[in-house]
């Protein structure tokens, strides 16, 4: 009796990147969307993308689905995926159509429901991703807050999405534009002035020690001219816990007199580093007692250095904070005033 080998056994579904070699209970993406990056900024493109042709082509999931739903990290929201342009015998998704499909749910619009749910901290990283990416792009702009202004980073690891079994929820349609803040604090009913998020505690982290110039700040340039609070004030009021001396911060004289004079965000940056910066007299030294003073100058010699200029200068009021010396944001004082705010230092 001769033997008759059976047909052979068919090719793995993702050629050179094969499956795990036991077939999965539930579905399971493919190796590409487990392990590669890619850049949201940008459409997914061959030239943008960390993958081969055919990798692009092949089957999203084991099994291959006609439609998938796909969550991206910690986003509250479900992408649908459906097969683009494929075989109408038998359309399944591909994983260049999760990459599209995930490309476009991030650049929908966030309606004020969604975005009014989150807390203050989130809000100003939500908003300080929302300026980094449009700049002083007009157009982009009006357009307002979008779904990938909620990520951490613009370049998304693939292995931050997973896939979901929750219904798609509906559209809104309501676009939502950040006004000139995009959120109101939880006092707002107490007072009519607040602080621009980029300058609240926690979202500045300002390291005092050097000028505040845009290479060294979270902070884009457009928000760096905008107005420090809503509304717009020609003063504020600043105090340290830890030091005697207020802080008024006023903008400068404007070339044109009819311009309307209010202090910006870099204002108030500026005046921060020039009072840290200002050099203390005898008189305010000497009300010191003898361990903050042994602290004050062993802070004097971490600044100066071997920098003689520095040195010659003397004490400046940065010294008083010993090894505190970053800016986490501002903070409403209501017992100091209306338009009084806290520097918290840490």
């Amino acid at each position: 009796m001769s033997y008759s080998p059976g047909p052979s056994t068919p090719p793995p579904l993702y050629g050179t990147v094969p499956y795990p070699f036991q077939e999965p209970r539930s579905p399971t993406f493919h190796p590409a969307l487990v392990t590669g990056n890619y850049d949201m900024r940008f459409p997914p493109t061959q030239h943008n993308l960390p993958f081969l042709p055919a990798e692009l082509m092949a089957p999203a999931s084991r099994p291959p689905l006609p439609s998938l739903a796909v969550r991206v990290g910690q986003l509250p929201w479900v992408c649908d995926v459906h097969p683009g342009q494929t075989s109408q015998r038998n359309p399944i998704v591909t994983v260049l159509d999760v990459l599209n499909a995930v490309y476009a749910h991030l650049r929908t619009a966030v309606t004020a429901e969604e975005y009014n749910t989150l807390d203050r901290q989130r809000k100003a990283q939500i908003y300080a991703a929302f300026e980094s990416r449009v700049g002083t792009d007009s157009a982009q702009r009006p357009r307002g807050l979008r779904r990938v202004d909620f990520l951490p980073s613009p370049l998304l690891a693939t292995s931050s999405l997973v896939l979901s079994r929750s219904p798609v929820p509906a559209p809104l349609p309501q676009v939502y534009t950040p006004p000139l803040f995009p959120h109101a604090p939880s006092d707002s009913l107490n007072s009519g002035v607040y602080i621009h998020p980029a300058l609240a505690s926690p979202a500045l982290q300002y390291d005092l020690r050097f000028s505040p110039t845009p290479a060294g700040l979270p902070i884009s340039p457009t928000v760096l001219k905008t107005a420090a609070s809503n509304p717009p004030q020609p003063s504020l009021v600043l105090h340290i816990d830890q030091l005697p001396w207020a802080l008024n911060v006023s903008p400068p004289r404007p070339s044109n007199p009819s311009d309307d004079v209010v202090v910006s965000v870099l204002d108030v940056l500026n005046a921060i580093h020039t009072y840290f910066h200002t050099v203390v007299t005898l008189d305010e030294y000497g009300v010191m007692d003898r361990q903050h003073g042994m602290e004050v100058r062993a802070a004097f010699a971490r600044r100066v250095g071997l920098d003689a200029s520095e040195r010659a200068r003397g004490f400046c009021r940065i010294d008083f904070l010993g090894a505190q010396v970053h800016a986490q944001g501002l903070v409403r004082a209501p017992e100091r005033g209306n338009n009084a705010w806290d520097i918290v230092i840490i």
